[in-house]
């Protein structure tokens, strides 16, 4: 079956912060969330207890879902005819029997054998937890800072603090503290949150008057490795929630452009293909950092934004290159940033964090997940800032990098912070968009017909607030106009113009491509990206000695330039 390519010029989408393609809220697949009794299965000879049985085991054996399922099979089917579109994607099934020999049950994660943590933050505030003081008797704490070192790579400590007190303000997002109690008792750990900073607070008041924007503010979450049809089969909870509930909308065309993940995020991120930028690989030796790509968060934070990206697995970074067990590819590996790219980068912690996860028992940093912990960060993002306008994105790979099934572990932790984000109110005026890079390499069922496919075909949503109907009706249209058609991560938050001029007196004729920022409203050209297309001949000579590059722009007279 093949797959659509970007060949189809013609077809391609207008939008306004996004050009997606969407399933129905009503397209949703609804499953039974109570326990179940413990089942087994039969894997070759391998007879596994699989604990409840995954959504697609119940659907394989007769299980009750509702009749929602199957009206997507109706929705696939109607869908090969509509607009007389030309590029029909596959259409597939999250249960096909291809890939039901590679879906089973995996156990949450489980820290409750570990002591409680004994401190945590709380909106930018140092705390030392009730519970342990009740337990142990006074406790005191003693505290260093961690933060982001001379490069992409290392971390530094900050000075020490002697007996922090309960209350106090952190001094940076990431620490490290040693605790005793009365009792004799100790504790170590690493913790995060979001240190207070005046300059980002009074940001806004300090934008540039002239960028306008839509006045929401943008929350990208994404997956590694998750294609639409695994984020079906393993995360139903959430999905069904998202879909339903929030009124979450699904691009059911979107497609990669490139293999692994930053051939997928740095379009999406910045509107262009790795090989249309400098060169940041580490295979060059003249390579610099990516610092002056352009980052979509630049263009947020000039409009007054406060920005944040996390990514846990710092040894695997999307923009740098470490330890890569599977692909030593360098090609497809960066040398990083210069300087910390967005306002809070949850980096250094990760860095300084993964050296003592061999203390503490699997996923877990003491008595909390890992990945609790990473929701609860973006949780402290929106909680710091309140109303004040914000670009945040954050990206997990822990979980579905090497196979798809541990995501099980996190669909009722994800449906939880979902929760925690609609009944707190902070999508009345965050646009969320909930998405992946591309579908699984590495797994089995990548072998199959299916898989392939799945690699090729990510999960991307999109959910608004209720005011943006109201406030950009038309745009909104226009949004829905574009259900199930091909999209790709160059139509996220860009749109591409290629436009003609003529300029004086040089009598030039110039193609350039100018990209629309879509959320700031704002064009943006590049040098590299106008051509002159008819001769300039020998008008320009007299910057041949001085500055070649710019002979295709100039006009010399009998006085110089």
């Amino acid at each position: 079956m093949k797959i659509c390519s970007r060949k189809f010029k013609k077809y391609r989408i207008q939008m306004l912060v996004v050009l997606v393609v969407m399933v129905s809220a009503n397209h949703v697949i609804q499953v039974l969330v109570e326990d179940h009794a413990t089942e087994y299965q039969k894997f070759g000879d391998d007879t596994r207890v699989l604990g409840p049985l995954t959504f697609c085991q119940r659907r394989s054996q007769g299980g009750q879902v509702t009749e929602s399922y199957d009206r997507l099979t109706e929705m696939n089917s109607s869908r090969k005819t509509m607009d007389g579109q030309v590029c029909q994607h596959p259409q597939l099934d999250p249960c096909d029997p291809q890939v039901l020999p590679f879906d089973y049950f995996v156990h949450p994660v489980n820290c409750s054998k570990a002591d409680d943590n004994w401190v945590y933050v709380d909106n930018g505030t140092f705390r030392i937890s009730r519970k342990s003081l009740a337990r142990y008797g006074d406790i005191t704490c003693d505290y260093v800072s961690v933060e982001r070192g001379e490069t992409d790579f290392d971390v530094m400590e900050g000075e020490l603090i002697e007996d922090i007190k309960d209350g106090s303000p952190i001094t940076s997002d990431f620490f490290k503290v040693g605790c005793k109690s009365v009792s004799n008792h100790r504790y170590h750990n690493i913790h995060v949150g979001v240190a207070y900073k005046e300059s980002l607070h009074s940001r806004f008041r300090r934008a540039d008057p002239g960028v306008v924007t839509m006045g929401y503010d943008v929350f990208m979450f994404g997956f590694d490795s998750m294609s639409r049809m695994a984020w079906l089969r393993n995360l139903p909870k959430s999905r069904e929630f998202y879909t339903r509930d929030l009124e979450g909308m699904e691009l059911t065309g979107y497609n990669i452009v490139g293999d692994a993940t930053i051939n997928n995020l740095l379009p999406l991120l910045t509107g262009q293909s790795l090989k249309d930028l400098y060169s940041a690989r580490w295979d060059d030796p003249y390579a610099s950092h990516v610092d002056d790509f352009p980052f979509i968060w630049k263009s947020f934070k000039s409009a007054g934004y406060v920005t944040a990206w996390g990514e846990d697995m710092a040894f695997l970074g999307t923009f740098q290159k470490d330890i890569d067990d599977e692909v030593n590819d360098l090609t497809m590996r960066l040398v990083g940033f210069n300087s910390t790219p967005t306002d809070h980068s949850m980096r250094p912690y990760f860095i300084a964090a993964e050296s003592m996860y061999k203390h503490f028992l699997p996923y877990c940093v003491g008595s909390e997940p890992l990945h609790i912990r990473f929701l609860n960060w973006f949780k402290d993002v929106f909680k710091m800032y309140g109303r004040k306008p914000k670009f945040v994105f954050g990206f997990h790979s822990e979980f579905s990098h090497k196979n798809n099934n541990e995501m099980k572990k996190m669909d009722e932790d994800l449906l939880n912070f979902l929760k925690y984000l609609n009944t707190s109110g902070i999508l009345d005026h965050t646009i969320m968009i909930l998405m992946s890079d591309h579908g699984t390499r590495y797994e089995e069922v990548r072998r199959t017909p299916q898989g392939k496919l799945e690699e090729r075909l990510p999960y991307f949503s999109f959910r608004f607030p209720h005011s943006f109907y109201d406030k950009y009706p038309k745009q909104f249209l226009n949004f829905k106009n574009n259900l199930h058609k091909l999209v790709t991560p160059f139509d996220v938050l860009f749109q591409f113009y290629q436009v003609t001029f003529r300029t004086s007196p040089n009598d030039g004729i110039y193609e350039a491509t100018v990209k629309h920022l879509v959320p700031s409203d704002s064009l943006v050209v590049s040098d590299w990206q106008i051509s002159r297309i008819n001769r300039y001949g020998e008008s320009a000579d007299c910057m041949q000695q001085v500055k070649p590059q710019l002979r295709p722009f100039c006009h010399c007279t009998k006085s110089g330039i």
